[in-house]
């Protein structure tokens, strides 16, 4: 858990992530603002999740901090079962040399052609 100046006079419920879903639950109207720290990627799938549930969210990443992975849009509709999932196929293909990818790409031609 992250400790920040003035977190003893905040007034809000501080949360690990790891407890959303047993804890807490997002769909809670209670909840309408959800303040998510650093850029990791269990951050990433909370900021993604309190989203989803239609809170008002706020990311905050110091500027020396570690910054969020590769994302996929939302909304793409295929046969993978999550964003995650997507987005290492997209890796994949892109990095893997293939007779069906168009061209040769410099980053498959790096890291296989080497």
């Amino acid at each position: 858990m992250p400790v920040f100046r003035g977190q003893q006079d905040f007034r809000g419920r501080i949360v690990h992530q790891k407890y959303i879903g047993t804890e807490v639950n997002l769909s809670d109207p209670a909840i309408t603002h959800v303040t998510v720290l650093g850029g990791g990627k269990s951050t990433g799938d909370m900021v993604y999740e309190s989203v989803k549930a239609g809170k008002h969210v706020s990311w905050i990443i110091r500027k020396n901090g570690v910054k969020p992975g590769i994302f996929s849009p939302p909304g793409w509709r295929g046969k993978c079962e999550n964003a995650t999932e997507q987005g290492s196929l997209r890796i994949d293909g892109y990095i893997t040399p293939s007779v069906l990818t168009a061209g040769n790409r410099w980053v498959a031609w790096l890291l296989h052609g080497t």
